[in-house]
């Protein structure tokens, strides 16, 4: 078909929910459901603020994932052809945010506004730019890789490795980083962090000036390699 799926208002389940759509899906008020949550278009999908028991997938298959503030007692996967974005994430389980999972045009973005955390493994895929506007909490391993630019404007408090990508612009993390586990740091263009503590090893990498504005303490060998400057 070639149907839209559409919610002016607020859209509730005692149960699991499910919402497929030919072209777009948009729910103009929150979504609270009992059970798991699986919502997906071939266009858009756009949503306020939603509420779910269990997991939660969204996936717009050649088009964008838009959400207000995300709340789960389960996992979270969000998969879009071009960008996504969410006003904030608190999750229970895993978090998946793909920008341009495809990799067909190699244009999409990953945006979190405020707060992302997750009680597992959280992995961030950019086709373009990753920004996370909040802190970044993850209960497992952190993931984040952006093609171009990856910016994180919190702090950072990892359960596991925390591995931050910029492959060809700037990485820049305004709060500190804490992380049990090893830190990599790799950016094609600046390279610039607030400091923290990090139990492993840290291996920081720029093609650019690398910046560090705080203390950064390590228990491991640590190696920083600048294209430019360091300081």
């Amino acid at each position: 078909g070639e149907g839209d799926v559409t919610f002016v208002g607020a859209a509730s389940a005692f149960g699991n929910m499910s919402l497929q759509a030919a072209r777009n899906v948009g729910v103009g008020g929150a979504i609270n459901s009992g059970g798991t949550t699986a919502i997906g278009a071939t266009g858009n999908l756009t949503t306020a603020d939603l509420h779910s028991a269990g997991d939660v997938s969204l996936t717009a298959q050649n088009g964008a994932v838009s959400a207000g503030n995300i709340t789960t007692n389960g996992n979270l996967n969000a998969t879009a052809g071009t960008d996504v974005s969410a006003a904030s994430a608190q999750v229970a389980g895993t978090v998946a945010l793909t920008a341009n999972g495809t990799g067909a045009a190699g244009t999409g973005n990953v945006n979190v506004t405020g707060a992302l955390a997750s009680g597992g493994a959280t992995t961030v895929s950019a086709a373009l730019d990753a920004t996370l506007g909040g802190d970044v909490t993850s209960g497992g391993a952190l993931t984040a890789t952006a093609a171009r630019s990856l910016s994180v404007g919190g702090n950072i408090g990892t359960n596991g490795d925390t591995s931050l990508t910029a492959t060809s612009g700037n990485l820049a993390v305004s709060g500190t980083t804490t992380t049990p586990g090893n830190l990599v740091a790799h950016a094609g263009g600046a390279l610039s962090l607030a400091g923290g503590l990090v139990n492993g090893t840290s291996t920081l990498t720029s093609t650019g000036n690398m910046t560090l504005t705080g203390t950064l303490l390590g228990l491991g060998a640590a190696t920083l390699t600048a294209g430019g400057s360091i300081g």
